[in-house]
Parts: structure tokens; sequence; C-alpha cells
């Protein structure tokens, strides 16, 4: 006799649902899913290696597939630092310190200047009265939310908690 809330079928035991038919398999998502855009990377190759190189499509699979796995395992990391610290935002210094943490020292000197970079442009486009894009925006305090895609959430007013705290601080000295 199967146990509860399965049925017997012609291929074996199968969980059911309330209505009896089977229950249907989630489809396990494979690296082929979350691959990143094909024609960003290969562009991003392009400007790295010298004129004319040719890439050959196995090439450009394992950097596809390797770039992948790379992000991916940064902003696990980065996810983890900022969950441990009680936030549920992940910044720069997250970054940072996922890669210190997982022995990719060498390339923090880079990302501090990309950040860097990227704050000028902020206070250049600023000063010009032109608006940045708020994906394109990175502050010291927010960045992307953990564990949520590009555009879903919000971060939450950083700033007005910081300066009521401030002013809290003047209060109490």
């Amino acid at each position: 006799m199967p146990p509860k809330g399965w049925k017997k079928y012609p291929d074996g035991f199968k969980p059911v649902n309330s209505s009896g038919a089977p229950l249907e398999e989630r489809p396990v998502y494979g690296i082929q899913d979350l691959l990143l855009p094909r024609q960003s990377i290969l562009k991003l190759a392009k400007e790295v290696l010298p004129e004319k190189t040719p890439l050959p499509k196995d090439g450009v699979t394992a950097l596809l597939r390797s770039c992948t796995v790379f992000i991916s395992y940064i902003s696990a990391e980065a996810n983890r630092i900022a969950d441990r610290s009680g936030r549920k935002i992940v910044g720069p210094a997250d970054i940072t310190a996922a890669l210190e943490q997982l022995h990719m020292g060498a390339f923090v000197g880079q990302v501090q200047q990309l950040v860097e970079a990227m704050k000028q442009q902020q206070l250049e486009a600023k000063q010009k009265g032109t608006s940045v894009d708020a994906e394109d925006e990175i502050d010291d305090d927010a960045a992307i939310p953990a564990g949520a895609a590009s555009g879903d959430a919000k971060a939450p007013e950083v700033e007005q908690a910081s300066s009521q705290s401030e002013q809290a601080m003047e209060i109490d000295d």
C-alpha cells in the first residue's frame, strides 16, 4: 500500500495533489538558464584581447560559464556578509570584503577604483543637471537588496535614518 498522499501508477508510486492528480516535477535550473548576455561578454572580451583575435565557440561558452559562476560566487558571499551584519542591502564594502574572504584581494583595488569613478560620474552628472539612472547610482550606504533581482526592490532611506541618529547624538551630548 502506498504512503498517504501517493498514488500507484504504471511506472511506480508518485505524490498527488489534493485533487488526486500527480504532481508535476519542478524544473531544475542549470547554468544555461543563468548565463549572462552573450553579446555583453563578447564585447568585454574583445576590449581586452588584441585586435583580430579569434574567439572559438567553445572558448566563448567557457567564458560565459566562468563569468556567471564567478559573479554568482562573489554575490553569494557578499549576501552572507550583509546577512551576518544584520543588513538586507549589499553594498560596495560587502563586495570588497567578499573578495578578501575568497582570497581574491588582488581585485579589490580595481573594484574600489571603479566605484570611485562611478561616484565621480554621478557627481559630474548632478552638476550638469542631467539625471543618472537609478540602476547606475552607487552610494556608500546603498546598493542592491540582498537576494533581489535588479529593480525588484528599492533601497531603504538610509540617509534619513543616519541624519536622525546624528541629531539624536547631538541632543545627548
